[in-house]
């Protein structure tokens, strides 16, 4: 089974290929540019660099969010096109699972993995590791959600754990829980999206059966974008103008 996997959702893109739970290629960038400018020489450098087609493809797998609207928007797009010609069936991982794998933490520990959702507001799902034989399970004890800094503050406050914040906003949200709650550094060069994890994610919803087909494949936003907020506080004042 080969899975090719790619997320753009933030300001890093990854791109990898998995061919029988092996990585034949992966990529990571993040150098401050667009996902316009780099993320189809990115897709089309790891097809060449493994030496295969799309029809060698039995499954694409994209992050669908939270995260950047413009990001999930072209990651989304990119999968849908290169898995629409010969009907290849997709899988959607969560962003903010896929950012939580990258942390391994001690049995004991809650890894929070958070996004900016802006106001002073954050993405947030909560996990906790389970060992056994050596091999590490992820069990969610937080669905998806959008949080204020001190709404987070009192659910972490309650898990009566260790806390682990990963992501872009884990250093906000460590400065403003820590003097509350038992707080543990992201470990450096951690907390990121790789394409490996996204496609590992991807074989065990495979074997579940969890895949659909590339029109199926939705981003999950969470909330209004900035410009349909921006359009409905235009209506909400229009119409109030027109009320008085």
């Amino acid at each position: 089974m080969t899975i090719f996997a790619l997320d753009a959702s933030g300001k890093t893109s990854s791109v990898a290929i998995l061919r029988d739970h092996k990585v034949i290629v992966e990529s990571f960038i993040d150098e401050g540019l667009t996902h316009s400018e780099t993320l189809l020489t990115q897709v089309d450098k790891a097809f060449n660099t493994a030496q295969i087609i799309p029809k060698d493809i039995d499954y694409y797998t994209v992050t669908t969010g939270p995260g950047s609207f413009t990001g999930l928007r072209i990651g989304i797009a990119t999968i849908k096109g290169l898995a629409f010609p010969l009907d290849t069936p997709c899988v959607a991982v969560s962003t903010l699972e896929a950012m939580a794998r990258d942390i391994e933490a001690a049995e004991d520990t809650v890894i929070v993995p958070v996004i900016d959702a802006r106001r002073d507001r954050v993405y947030v799902a909560a996990y906790t590791m389970q060992f056994h034989l050596e091999k590490a399970t992820y069990k969610k004890i937080l669905d998806e959600t959008i949080l204020t800094l001190e709404q987070l503050k009192d659910i972490t406050k309650g898990y009566l754990k260790p806390v682990m914040f990963v992501g872009e906003m884990w250093e906000k949200c460590y400065d403003y829980c820590k003097d509350t709650i038992n707080c543990i550094p992201q470990p450096e060069g951690s907390g990121y999206i790789r394409g490996e994890i996204v496609a590992t994610i991807a074989e065990q919803k495979i074997a579940k059966k969890e895949y659909t087909s590339s029109s199926s494949l939705v981003p999950v936003y969470m909330q209004l974008s900035q410009a349909e907020r921006e359009k409905l506080d235009g209506k909400v004042k229009k119409d109030d103008s027109i009320s008085r």
